[in-house]
């Protein structure tokens, strides 16, 4: 049966004549090792039906004016995996010293930015979810005079409906698109300052799990410096070490008026609704009707 099977031979199986024409490398060593004598491959003829077949789905096909962008794989390494900044931004018209913190987060599966503001207790300003909400972030954002995002998907022409159909033209050379570049994670450094749509921002701290990131992607080790937190590059910011909050002074609270007791008039002093200072209901239950044995003595 071995010396039938071979390149350019015929081989009849159930009253039918089938022409092999190759085989794959195993079967041609196979072969040889059993001493059967492996013929050239031949070309194998085309079949006009199988080739009108494929014109017919290649015509069906709706030929929508968008190009394939393969982000699936960026998602699948990188689903979860954020990177945490620790940043401040000198607010024009607070005075020396006083900045906001902001904490950055870098999301890899899709390189986009969200950064939210980090408020202490009583700090007098008005708590909103997010300082910027999580997109791309441009190096130099380009004036827009349409509404809507920014696309790399340009359609020169749209013929409107015409029955059911509908026809675009799409821009493969990219004649109308903006050159507008992004942050991505390798423009991300410590002591670097990026501009948050007009507000400078400056990289100070990150967390541990970035530091490993930047230290197997590209190789950058963690330094210490003398006057602040571990930096990955570059030592000191530029303005210096991050300005630590001062001792808060004691609070003192307003003198005695005479009106009711004085329990009262520090309770004003800790908030606009008065409250009734809290009983002691130990000392109530050991002193009660003390002054009636008295009295009774």
């Amino acid at each position: 049966m071995l010396p039938g099977f071979s390149p350019n031979k015929n081989v009849v199986l159930f009253s039918r004549t089938f022409t092999l024409t190759d085989c794959d490398a195993f079967t041609s060593g196979f072969l040889r090792d059993k001493g059967v004598c492996v013929n050239a491959p031949v070309s194998t003829p085309r079949d006009p039906y199988s080739d009108l077949r494929k014109e017919m789905e290649q015509s069906i096909r709706p030929r929508r004016p968008y190009e394939r962008q393969d982000t699936l794989r960026q998602f699948l390494d990188h689903d979860r995996s954020v990177l945490r900044f620790f940043c401040r931004w000198d607010e024009p018209g607070r005075g020396r010293g006083r900045a906001a913190r902001l904490t950055l987060h870098y999301f890899l599966a899709d390189d986009t930015v969200e950064i939210c503001e980090v408020l202490c207790r009583n700090s007098g300003r008005d708590v909103v979810p997010k300082f910027l909400n999580r997109s791309k972030l441009s190096k130099a954002p380009v004036p827009r005079l349409q509404l809507g995002e920014a696309s790399a998907r340009i359609v020169l022409n749209v013929f409107g409906p015409k029955g059911n159909r509908r026809h675009y033209l799409l821009d493969n050379l990219r004649t109308g698109t903006p050159s507008e570049e992004y942050y991505m994670d390798c423009d991300l450094t410590l002591g670097a300052v990026i501009n948050v749509w007009g507000r400078n921002v400056l990289l100070c701290d990150c967390d541990n799990f970035t530091k490993g990131f930047y230290h197997s992607k590209y190789g950058i080790g963690e330094r210490r410096c003398s006057e602040t937190k571990p930096f990955i590059t570059g030592g000191l910011p530029p303005g210096g070490p991050q300005s630590r909050p001062g001792p808060q002074a004691p609070q003192e609270g307003a003198p005695y008026n005479g009106f009711g007791s004085e329990e009262d008039s520090l309770c004003s002093c800790k908030g606009l609704v008065l409250k009734a200072p809290a009983k002691d209901f130990k000392k109530l239950m050991e002193k009660d009707r003390q002054g009636l044995v008295s009295n009774v003595l």
